[in-house]
């Protein structure tokens, strides 16, 4: 142990406080990697660890971390670093030899421990005094003084608000002692504490802080000279027992009349909210503080007033140092740096005040968020809890050391600095902008160029670049902005474009020759000028183009229905050319324009009597709503000034629109001119109810913008940056922001490109583009760049047009109250970067009386009303309907024909009804019937000649909601016929209510619409389908209960589908198309019959004889439907037959293999389908029974359900004896019959040869059905479809929609049903294989009553 020379007494004392911090987040900070070290300097690399001491004192903190971050980050130290912290021992004061523990316990000793260990140690702040010789390691070395101004004491404070400076008060420590002369029982008793003081204190005292040297208790200290009630004694606030414990030896030693609060992390607020508390209560009191300097407490936002302390002469016999006098704060390192290549930087580190750095960046970040991190900190006794919330505090000081570093370069790089840096590359951004204070809505741009400069600096956007902000600003005039753009130019080299100007004269000519200068503009305002990209390639804006207020007032006075509009505009201004646009636009209103010369041309239009007279005008010729643009403030004054005079206010009946940045300029200002006099008050009441336009230039407030903060977030640091409470809507910061974004992504995109081996397309080498700035290579990549910018920034979405502007939304604003409101909001439909449409509206929009738009009144008024225009056009139409009126009637005897042959048409449509079996009459579909209203169509399913089907809702009678449905429509334009058919096939269905049968729930018949029937929705679709898509369970050996395909469910399909035809038998219908296709299965796997076109009567004659010429399913018919064209029960049962093959074969073909002739042949002679050999014994005997000759002989639908139910496991897959295709090799099957044309005369001649009746039978056109359509599968397509034939035979095909969401009425969004489980989307063009799925269908030809043989080609051409 050597003998320091100096005296030097270590105020920080410190013991180890726990595990060492390993390396804290300030990995975050991104500092601009342009800051790269001198390649003179030697590595960092042979220093493994660097152990950083520190206590919790702030300023000790924040510089310890900002030297952290400066090893880390601009030194490129990559080993071990570590920031060591240590608390003062809690009873270090018991020791006798107070030098010795001194030394025992100081930082500094713990410099030497390091060394033991060969750990690069470091302590940046010691407090060291002259009053003491103290002893130290030969290891440890003294450093340089910390700071250049501060000095370092204790000292007590009192806040000076409570201070009556009139009285010119001064307080001495010795007025608290009774030993001093100077005592005074009155000011302790300002200083003493009452009870609501005492009430606030026992909230925030840290009642943890206990000592039983000094009789600490919960966080108070009380001397035994202040336990009397009749004494009274001051109160002092202070921080933490470890660091101002020494003050309490003074207490006892001197009597002093003073009771001590600790408050730890809370004293700042404690301060604060006490001081409030006194002043507010007017209490009359003070407080002390103890505390030191420099400190965020002394040195922070609150001002103090400081005690006068008693000199250090006063303390020789005590065993503490003089604390209250000036002591200097060093920096102390151990021999192991010393060694070390990192010395040279140590030596010169040095902060110029660490006041600074507590006033301008600790205070922002306590308000922040650490004063709320402290008050949650200290109500919490969680131990893991406190952890997390001081490892928030640390992290706190991080970004504060981070931001340091960032704004103060100057400090540590350069010269005689800490270290000396080689500047990175700079790229420069222009900036043309008005002087401050030129109008409210330019105020706020350099706010934001400020923000987004903070940003760049915050964060390392540009990896080894630096990126400027320029700023220039002058006045908006062509002149002065011109020459500012040439000296841009001449810096172009570095310069990545121009941002600004703001105004429209300025900007044109500037946008013009940007195309030859070869530099890029984005400006910020500017909304008038209209250009193009031939004459403008460069030039950009982030507001939207004025233009857009055309289509915003067109539907604007749409929605209020004026149709009599007045404009006053400024002769050759560009600004207002939108205007102009919509006088000779073809709008539902007429707008009468008038413009008036620029004052500086025509000075006698200044004078009031120009718009007095003016005014009249539009008055007199009844002009309510005007519209008043231009860009003079005087004018405008002087315009709303003779407005007021002439009652032309909203309160007249009068709607103005105004700039809306005139309103904010012209409120509470009074115009004087001439003999013409206004108030403030008068243009108040003028500008009263007025509306304006604006572009809306704030997104929501919850989106992330590319700098990592919310709207929200951007909004509060810019009123934060101005100062102000509110944002004016026509504020032009954001879109300034966003433009400065616009060129930022930009410059990362080329140095993303630069940073590649070469120039993706281009043979260049790294950093061309940046290098080359100036090239026109580097201007075409920026404007593709520019032209696939697409972010969210603060004015919303940024995404150039065709012509490099913005669609914006708009607001409409209403002047309430002295202030806008937003009462409307325009939204424009973009497609492909274009508007195709825009929705408005309105809410909240106030009219003092009733608004009339001036327009003429006529007797024919409601006829200009229905048709969008004014009674002068009525006049006219009414003038040219009469010259028609001899055409009309010439074309009367032509609608006396067509009414004669539609009455025809309807008699043959009623006779063919009869012919059918039915009554018009007896359809009564009125008890089923809902309003149009209760139907929501959503997605198509399908589509035929005659009709679609959609998915969809429907409120049906006596239900309560809304519930998921089948709607089959007809279309529109069909014939009596049809509607007939549609009806008919309703009437048949309300019948019939079964658990295994289709549900019709509604229809709906409008007179002009389509008719629709509701169905219940089907969630699984067709049998057949459901059953393809499981062929590939067959052998998977899982639970019978979850398998889709176990006997056990094959076996209850086909048990769900007999006792729906037991129903159908027992109602005597005949369905005639019994087949798995026809099969539908819904949510709960219950299979329910369908598709009811074919279903029939047979009440009378137990059978139903077909009639009508059409196409019938061959494969599944029985051989008396084929030969004679009867259908009875017993067919069903036929069918059933081969409905339970499908079952087992897993929506096998029937026949499959064989042509429509062949089959046609089987069936006629009496075969039926080949029962699988695997299939069970009960099976194969139900199946047998079901294809007996005798119909007779064949089981009824009930002995079939009761059958079934005896063998609940009778069906199972039978898969081996038939090939296993899938849906297309299904398809391709069928293909093979494509050229296979069916022979007609063949079923002529057996119709001959029949001893049956000469019959004709019937063809009944597929109907867009339920079974057909509510599954988009691949079978249902080629099972159900009305195919175009071959050669002889036309037709539709059915279509259906890919999409699957659709618009629900009333704009209620987008809305997506539950779907079927299987969805084939596929191409519904007309191939081969759709074609031939038509043969699946006979055409059944025969003779007619006259018993004359039909042609094939009249067979065929009837049956479309």
């Amino acid at each position: 142990m050597a003998n320091v020379p100096s005296k030097i007494l270590i105020l920080m004392l410190m013991s180890y406080a726990g595990a060492y911090n390993d390396d804290f987040s300030f990995q975050q900070c991104n500092l601009k990697n342009n800051l790269e070290r001198d390649a003179a300097f030697p590595s960092m690399s042979n220093i493994k660890t660097i152990n950083l001491k520190v206590t919790h004192h702030v300023t000790h903190q924040i510089i310890t971390r900002i030297f952290a971050i400066f090893l880390r980050k601009i030194m490129k130290y990559e080993n071990e670093l570590f920031i060591q912290q240590y608390n003062l021992p809690s009873e270090w004061e018991r020791s006798e030899n107070w030098t010795e523990k001194i030394v025992e316990y100081s930082n500094i000793n713990t410099l030497h421990m390091d060394e033991q260990s060969i750990t690069l140690a470091l302590n940046l702040e010691v407090w060291r005094t002259a009053d003491h010789q103290v002893m130290f390691p030969e290891s440890i070395i003294e450093g340089n003084s910390l700071s250049e101004e501060d000095i370092a004491r204790y000292g007590l404070y009192i806040p000076t608000k409570l201070i009556n400076r009139q009285s010119k008060e001064k307080f001495h420590f010795d007025m608290f002692s009774p030993e001093s002369s100077s005592y005074d029982l009155n000011i302790v008793n300002q200083f003493s504490a009452e009870a609501k003081i005492n009430g606030f204190l026992e909230r925030v005292v840290k009642d943890d802080i206990t000592s039983k040297q000094y009789e600490v208790i919960k966080g108070i200290y009380k001397p035994k000279h202040c336990y009397s009630q009749s004494e009274k004694c001051a109160l002092v606030l202070t921080s933490y027992y470890t660091d101002t414990n020494f003050f309490l030896r003074h207490i006892e030693k001197f009597r002093l009349k003073m009771i001590v609060y600790f408050v730890g992390d809370l004293l700042k607020e404690t301060i604060q909210n006490l001081s409030k508390l006194i002043l507010v209560e007017k209490l009359s009191k003070k407080f002390l503080v103890l505390h030191w300097t420099p400190s965020e407490i002394i040195d922070g936002s609150i001002e103090f007033d400081e005690i006068i302390m008693p000199k250090c002469e006063d303390y020789k016999n005590e065993n503490t140092s003089c604390k209250f006098e000036a002591n200097s704060m060093a920096i102390f390192f151990n021999k192991v740096l010393a060694d070390s290549n990192l010395l040279e930087i140590v030596q010169n580190v040095k902060f110029k005040s660490l006041k600074t750095i507590i006033k301008d960046y600790y205070e922002p970040r306590y308000n922040q968020k650490l004063k709320n991190i402290y008050r949650i900190k200290a109500i919490e006794s969680d131990i893991f809890k406190i952890t997390e919330y001081e490892k928030e505090i640390e992290e706190e000081y991080n970004k504060i050391a981070c931001s340091w570093l960032k704004n103060n370069t100057y400090v540590y790089i350069g010269d005689q600095k800490w270290f000396n840096f080689v500047e990175a590359i700079k790229v420069e951004l222009g900036a043309i902008i008005p002087p401050q204070n030129t109008s409210e809505e330019y105020n706020g741009i350099s706010a934001a160029l400020e923000i987004a400069s903070r940003e760049f600096n915050d964060f390392d956007f540009f990896p080894n670049y630096k990126f400027e902000i320029t700023q220039y600003k002058t006045e908006c005039r062509s002149d002065k902005v011109l020459n500012k753009f040439i000296h841009y130019f001449a810096k172009r080299k570095s310069l990545i474009g121009v941002l600004g100007p703001s105004c429209t004269s300025a900007i044109e000519p500037i946008a013009a020759i940007s195309k030859h200068y070869g530099l890029s503009v984005i400006t910020y305002s500017a909304e008038g000028i209209v250009f193009d990209r031939e004459n403008f390639p460069y030039f950009y804006r982030t507001i939207g183009s004025n233009q857009q207020y055309e289509d915003v007032f067109a539907k604007l006075f749409a929605h209020y229905k004026w149709k009599r509009i007045a404009a006053i505009t400024e002769d050759g201004q560009k600004y207002t050319e939108y205007i102009s646009r919509m006088d000779s636009s073809n709008n539902s209103f007429k707008l009468t324009n008038r413009k008036f010369t620029h004052k500086k041309t025509n000075e006698s239009q200044l004078q009031p009597d120009f718009f007095k007279k003016l005014l009249k005008e539009l008055k007199s010729s009844n002009h309510h709503i005007i519209i008043a643009d231009f860009q003079d403030d005087e004018l405008m004054k002087l315009l709303m000034c003779t407005a007021s005079k002439l009652k032309m206010t909203a309160q007249n009946g009068y709607v103005w629109f105004l700039p809306v940045f005139m309103s904010i300029r012209m409120n509470e200002t009074e115009v004087m001119n001439n003999n013409q006099s206004c108030t403030a008050g008068e243009l108040k009441e003028v500008l009263k109810n007025h509306f304006a336009l604006s572009y809306a230039n704030f997104g929501n407030d919850d989106t992330i913008l590319p700098s990592n903060r919310t709207v929200s977030d951007w909004k509060n640091e810019y009123m934060r940056t101005r100062n102000i409470n509110t944002i004016s809507p026509a504020d032009y910061a954001p879109f300034v922001y966003d433009a400065v974004w616009v060129y930022a992504k930009t410059l990362m995109q080329l140095i993303k490109e630069d940073s590649s081996d070469s120039i993706p397309s281009r043979s260049k080498p790294k950093y061309w583009y940046i290098n080359n700035l100036e090239s026109d290579d580097t201007l075409k990549r920026m404007v593709q760049i520019f032209e696939t910018i697409d972010f969210h920034g603060v004015s919303g979405r940024i995404q150039f047009n065709n012509v490099g502007s913005r669609y914006t939304n708009v607001y409409i604003l209403q002047w309430l109250n002295n202030d806008f409101k937003f009462v409307g909001t325009y939204t424009p439909e973009i497609f492909n970067k274009t508007i195709i449409n825009g929705n408005l509206k309105l809410k909240g929009v106030i009219f003092e009386t009733e608004i009339d738009d001036g327009s003429e009144t006529c007797m024919l008024e409601f006829l200009a009303d229905a048709l969008n225009t004014d009674c002068h056009t009525i006049n006219s139409i009414l003038i040219a309907i009469s010259c028609v009126t001899i055409i009309l009637a010439c074309s009367g005897l032509s609608f006396l024909f067509w009414k004669h042959k539609y009455a025809k048409k309807l008699e043959k449509s009623a006779q063919i009804f009869k012919d059918y079996g039915r009554v018009v009459n007896g359809i009564e579909l009125s008890k089923w019937e809902i309003p149009r209203e209760n139907i929501i169509i959503n997605r198509r399913i399908g589509e035929g000649q005659f009709g679609t089907v959609y998915g969809g809702e429907a409120l049906i009678k006596n239900e309560s909601n809304w519930m998921p449905v089948a709607i089959k429509t007809l279309k529109v334009g069909n014939s009596p016929e049809q509607r007939l058919d549609f009806l008919a096939e309703s009437e048949i269905m309300k019948r019939f209510d079964h658990k295994n049968i289709v549900k019709l729930l509604a229809v709906c018949l409008t007179q002009n619409g389509p008719l629709l029937a509701c169905m219940e929705f089907m969630l699984y679709g067709d049998l057949k389908t459901y059953l393809l898509s499981r062929r590939h369970l067959v052998n998977d050996k899982v639970n019978e209960e979850s398998n889709d395909i176990s006997p056990k469910r094959l076996t209850l399909m086909a048990l769900d589908v007999a006792r729906g035809l037991s129903y159908l038998a027992s109602l005597s219908f005949v369905h005639r198309d019994i087949a798995l296709r026809n099969c539908l299965i819904n949510a709960q796997r219950i299979v329910k019959i369908g598709d009811f076109g074919m279903c029939r009567s047979t009440c009378e004659n137990d059978y139903y004889r077909f009639t009508r010429k059409g196409m019938l399913p061959i494969r599944w018919m029985a051989p008396e439907s084929v030969d004679g064209g009867v259908f009875s029960h017993a067919t069903d049962v036929w069918s059933f037959g081969v409905f339970l093959y499908e079952v087992i074969t897993l929506g096998g073909f029937p026949f499959q293999g064989l042509t429509n002739n062949q089959v046609f042949e089987l069936v006629k002679s009496g075969e039926s389908i080949k029962i699988p050999q695997e299939s069970k014994p009960p099976c194969k005997a139900l199946m047998s029974s079901c294809f007996s000759l005798d119909p007779k002989k064949r089981p009824g639908a009930s002995t079939i359900v009761e059958f079934i139910s005896n063998y609940p496991r009778m069906l199972s897959p039978c898969m081996s004896d038939i090939p296993k295709p899938n849906l297309d090799e299904q398809v391709n099957l069928i293909d093979a019959d494509i050229n296979e044309d069916f022979e007609f005369d063949q079923l002529i001649e057996n119709r001959e040869r029949s001893h049956t009746p000469a019959i004709t039978i019937d063809f009944l056109r597929p109907s867009a059905s339920s079974s057909a359509l509510q599954n988009n599968t691949r079978s249902q397509e080629f099972e159900y479809l009305d195919m175009k034939l071959p050669k002889r035979m036309n037709g539709g095909i059915y279509n259906y929609s890919p999409d699957l969401t659709a618009t629900l009425p009333n704009g209620g969004g987008n809305y997506n049903p539950v779907e079927p489980l299987l969805i084939n989307p596929r191409s519904t063009e007309i191939s081969k294989s759709t074609l031939s799925l038509l043969n699946k269908y006979v055409p059944m030809c025969g003779f007619n009553k006259n018993k004359n043989r039909s042609s094939p080609d009249e067979c065929a051409t009837s049956a479309l």
